[in-house]
């Protein structure tokens, strides 16, 4: 049994196989310290874990539905398994806020030397390690480091509930038209990235 874990539902496929379990930890390390340790009580003696979902580049180079994996966290083995079926060789730095502005994704590569960027990767290994867990963090690209976030963080999701923000969302595009074609672009970029992530994951998983 391999243990597979996403941010939100909307990040991950349906199902992974039979020998997948899917945990999904809500948004950033708190959520992940709060609702990982009981999901993996009740598994089975899960093999590893794949930290997966998408993530934000920092490094240009980078496109959306590039699927990258963490030199930093990740097992070494299951590191050349991730990079034999297609992901790059990347560094994470972990975020409590979503990284919205291109200057900002700058500044934060330039502190860091990282190239990507997510909220919940870095708290997932350490549960893991605490439990001698093998871990594997494979992320897809989904923000491009040369474009800014459509929209503030806060006007689509809710941290503290853990729930998207639909009224919040279309009150913000309304009295801002201006955003409404960035984040159209932002929505079909999130879909690319999603697909790639699902097939990619398919590979590394399958038989």
């Amino acid at each position: 049994m391999t243990a597979v874990t996403f941010a939100l539902p909307q990040e991950s496929p349906s199902s992974l196989g039979d020998d997948a379990a899917i945990i999904h930890t809500g948004v950033g390390a708190a959520s992940v310290r709060q609702r990982l340790p009981a999901a993996l009580d009740a598994l089975t003696s899960p093999g590893f874990l794949v930290a997966s979902g998408f993530a934000g580049a920092l490094d240009p180079e980078l496109k959306v539905g590039d699927i990258v994996v963490d030199r930093l966290t990740s097992d070494p083995e299951l590191r050349q398994r991730a990079e034999a079926a297609g992901a790059l060789l990347a560094d994470f730095t972990p975020s409590d806020i979503v990284v919205e502005t291109i200057a900002q994704k700058a500044a934060l590569a330039r502190r860091t030397g990282a190239q990507v960027v997510d909220m919940e990767t870095r708290a997932i290994a350490e549960i893991c390690a605490a439990r001698h867990l093998p871990f594997l963090a494979v992320r897809v690209i989904s923000d491009s480091a040369t474009r800014d976030f459509p929209v503030p963080g806060p006007v689509l999701f809710d941290a503290a509930r853990q729930s998207p923000r639909p009224f919040a969302l279309l009150a913000h595009l309304a009295t801002r038209p201006a955003s409404l074609w960035p984040f159209v672009h932002f929505l079909k970029d999130i879909r690319q990235a999603r697909k790639s992530l699902a097939n990619y994951l398919a590979r590394l998983l399958g038989p």
